[in-house]
């Protein structure tokens, strides 16, 4: 565990991820000058063996001036809790599951504390998945410390493609609206998540000499604690 010097990362190269359409947004907040934003990709995390990790993060930028780290709350995850995130928010969209369903999933990371590891991890935020009282699902991400804001992003449909029903044109509830747009950000999430990772992902072969990992392999730095790193359930 490195407690120097800030390690150096590689630089992590855009993909389909980043694609703004991808990203979801939110109405401006007391103080802000611009609207949240919340996107999901993958991160080129390096290991100590020197292998390459592909892990998922969600970013919320708060865009409010005076808010912490620069507005970032970061929800750091491995692939099982991606896919896990992914099974609860098909639960809320769910036409069966009721207004003002609510869950939620911890994001922690390893506590180190006087060069020792405890053996309790640390949170750091937690990611909830909703319904409201109208029945519009949403995702959060909020961060331990209190004052940070606290931003319910809603899916909804563009301003360009309007839904309605066969009958007589008439649009659909925003509710319903609501529960496509999430399940349809579920579908694209649970395809480009694991091809981008796929791609992101590099493995280090043990050293056939014993020894632990190839030791032509220089060893990666560890990953740094930022990295992993109303009526809202925090």
């Amino acid at each position: 565990m490195s407690y120097g010097n800030k390690p150096q990362y590689p630089t992590r190269v855009k993909t389909i991820l980043d694609d703004g359409k991808l990203k979801l947004s939110a109405d401006p907040i007391a103080g802000g000058t611009g609207r949240p934003s919340l996107s999901l990709y993958v991160a080129n995390t390096p290991n100590q063996d020197g292998a390459i990790a592909a892990n998922p993060r969600i970013d919320v930028y708060t865009n409010v001036p005076t808010d912490k780290e620069r507005g970032l709350i970061r929800a750091a995850m491995d692939m099982p809790a991606f896919f896990s995130l992914m099974e609860l928010l098909k639960m809320v969209a769910d036409p069966a599951t009721p207004a003002g369903a609510v869950y939620t999933v911890d994001n922690a990371k390893p506590d180190f504390r006087n060069g020792k590891r405890q053996e309790a991890p640390l949170l750091e935020n937690r990611t909830i998945l909703g319904k409201d009282k109208d029945g519009r699902v949403y995702i959060s991400v909020l961060s331990v410390d209190g004052d940070r804001p606290k931003i319910r992003f809603h899916f909804g449909a563009g301003m360009y493609h309007r839904m309605a029903r066969p009958q007589g044109g008439e649009p659909l509830t925003d509710a319903e609206v609501s529960m496509i747009a999430a399940r349809a950000w579920i579908a694209s999430m649970s395809h480009l998540v694991p091809q981008v990772a796929a791609d992101v992902y590099k493995h280090v072969p043990k050293d056939p000499n014993g020894g632990g990992y190839n030791s032509n392999k220089a060893a990666a730095p560890a990953a740094s604690s930022s990295d992993y790193g109303d009526d809202l359930p925090f």
